[in-house]
């Protein structure tokens, strides 16, 4: 166990920093930052290596910040011997860097080679990098290296530590059993310091050995035995079985850890006991894997979890949601900031979706769910469609996926994707600036960015989307670029949500025709049907006289007026079924 604190040091500029067994919770901090890359104020480099997504030197951990952060990482050396380090820890700097509460555990556990035999003469550097926002320039740290070999490590295997370099270093330390150093103190700066330690698997390790910090016994990893059902919709509940999935290490200082994710998405859970747990499929969730994350690691399911698309269904989409970042691990942002998007499963035979904007955050500026997109050192909010925003975006394209431009900025939009990671060249930017966002029905291609907005035209009408082949999930997000015209970035200071409702039709469904322009014509006349289930049109009729027709999309249909046709109504039929207009056409 860890605790620390900062008390008043010798001077006004002089802080005390009391960490017990400083060098374990530092170490699990880094690295879990690592694997969690929103938490970057912390870095960690292994054999002078900084990993993706930490910062090496350090930012600051800033007032009123609280992180719980575990890990389960795995690394391989250069002659092929692989371990892994598991654990988690937690730390506050919720008083004002005052007061500094922290605890953690961790360990280093062997785990083979090729060969699958003993390892050879290992030796694993780690430098980790902390700081701290804090009114004072240094601190007086008490730092403390324990921990304990397993039996059979290697007698020549050992631990050491230190400070800033190679000065102020404790061990090194050698098997059998445990090691203690005791409390020392050191004078570090609050900004930035760096504290290596070196561990040391001596040649002949056996699969399995390990070395673990602040405590004398080995971790109790959390294990996946199953989860039933295999497969269900957004808000059923799953039933997971396994082992050490409660969360609690035994320390009283470490608060209980448990989390649950879809697919990385995470899942309101009930702890049963330490061999089961209730989660409820969460919103934005896709097919994979569930992992279980606890205070003494992860783990992964050998199966994968399968939800079920639904036709209807309301997800919440946040200013910081990257939108170019669909399908991805990781946000794509140059300067890597904002979130990964909504990801929702399309039904079989999907044809076409709508959308329509349900909640969000206010502000005093705002009549409507609104969010705030800054530009310069102007605050400003804006509704789905854009509204109120500072100027137009020329979001330019990011990998696979494409850009896209408006004349206004922070609105809402969407990608359709075939599933997994995208890949390949981009397709070509959609100008909405010209397009104009008051179109009926729009027929975007995969990984092409599209304007969603309200989801409605100008005169309250349902806009619909086509949904192209081969596409298996669409996400919603928002757009955004530094100087509102560069690849996607400066997500960092975007404020506020949308709650969205969506509804998926399928070619199974049988047509509807929601309105058509214009209302009255001549013969000869164009005049463009809008509506879900359009797709496979087989006859247009106006009052029963057969017309003529272009099919322009899943959702849209141009068809010319025919001679002989009366006031009446319009009527589309497919396969499936007919539908027809709820106004009368006037034949003029």
């Amino acid at each position: 166990m860890r605790t620390a604190s900062m008390k008043n040091g010798p001077n006004d500029n002089e802080k005390t920093f009391i960490p017990w067994r400083l060098a374990a919770l530092a170490c699990i901090l880094a690295f879990a930052t690592a694997a969690n890359a929103a938490n970057s104020y912390w870095g960690v480099s292994v054999n002078g290596k900084c990993f993706n997504g930490t910062s090496c030197p350090a930012e600051l951990l800033p007032y009123n910040t609280t992180v719980t952060l575990p890990v389960t990482y795995t690394f391989t050396l250069p002659n092929g011997d692989k371990y892994l380090l598991n654990g988690s820890s937690w730390g506050s700097n919720n008083n004002n860097g005052s007061y500094l509460p922290a605890a953690g555990v961790f360990q280093i556990t062997y785990q083979g080679n090729s060969a699958g035999g003993a390892s050879a003469a290992d030796t694993i550097t780690v430098d980790w990098y902390l700081a701290f926002e804090s009114i004072y320039s240094s601190c007086n740290c008490e730092f403390d290296l324990s921990g304990a070999f397993s039996p059979d490590i290697a007698a020549s295997s050992s631990v050491s530590a230190c400070f800033n370099g190679s000065t102020d270093c404790q061990g090194p330390y050698v098997p059998p059993g445990s090691f203690n150093e005791g409390g020392t103190i050191y004078n570090v700066p609050t900004a930035g310091f760096v504290e290596s330690y070196t561990i040391n698997f001596g040649a002949g390790s056996a699969v399995g050995s390990y070395i673990v910090f602040d405590q004398s016994v080995a971790l109790p990893l959390p294990t996946i035995a199953s989860f039933s059902p295999a497969a269900g919709r957004v808000g059923s509940l799953v039933t997971i079985t396994g082992t050490n999935l409660s969360g609690d290490p035994g320390n009283p200082a470490f608060p209980v850890l448990t989390t649950v994710t879809f697919n990385g998405v995470a899942a309101d859970i009930s702890v049963d006991s330490s061999t089961q747990i209730t989660a409820t499929v969460p919103a934005g969730a896709l097919t994979g894997e569930i992992r279980i994350v606890t205070a003494d690691g992860i783990a992964a399911s050998t199966g994968k979890f399968k939800v079920i698309p639904s036709e209807t269904g309301t997800v919440t989409v946040n200013a910081t949601d990257e939108i170019s970042g669909a399908g991805f691990s990781a946000v794509t942002t140059t300067d890597g900031t904002g979130t990964l998007p909504v990801g929702i499963p399309l039904v079989t035979g999907a044809t076409s979706v709508t959308f329509e904007i349900t909640g969000g955050s206010l502000a005093s500026a705002c009549a409507w769910p609104c969010i705030s997109v800054n530009y310069g050192d102007g605050n400003n909010y804006n509704d789905a469609d854009g509204t109120g925003s500072a100027e137009g975006l020329n979001m330019q394209a990011s990998g696979p996926i494409s850009g896209i431009t408006a004349s206004v900025a922070g609105y809402l939009a969407g990608v359709f994707e075939s599933g997994g990671q995208p890949s390949g060249a981009p397709p070509p930017t959609l100008n909405f600036t010209t397009i104009g966002t008051d179109f009926t029905s729009l027929s975007p291609l995969l990984s092409q960015l599209f304007f969603i907005g309200d989801g409605l035209t100008g005169l309250g009408q349902v806009q619909y989307f086509d949904v192209p082949a081969g596409a298996t999930v669409f996400y919603l997000g928002i757009p955004d670029a530094c100087s509102y015209d560069s690849t996607p970035s400066c997500y960092a200071d975007n404020w506020g949500y949308f709650v969205v409702s969506y509804t998926v039709y399928t070619s199974s469904m049988p047509p509807n025709i929601s309105y058509f322009s214009p209302a009255s014509g001549s013969v000869g006349d164009s005049v463009t049907i809008t509506g879900p289930n359009l797709e496979g049109a087989t006859a247009v009729t106006f009052n029963g006289v057969a017309a003529t027709f272009t099919q322009d999309g899943n959702t849209q249909i141009t068809a010319i007026v025919p001679k002989g046709a009366t006031t009446g109504p319009i009527q589309l039929t497919t396969s499936v079924g007919t539908a027809t207009g709820k106004t009368t056409f006037m034949v003029q």
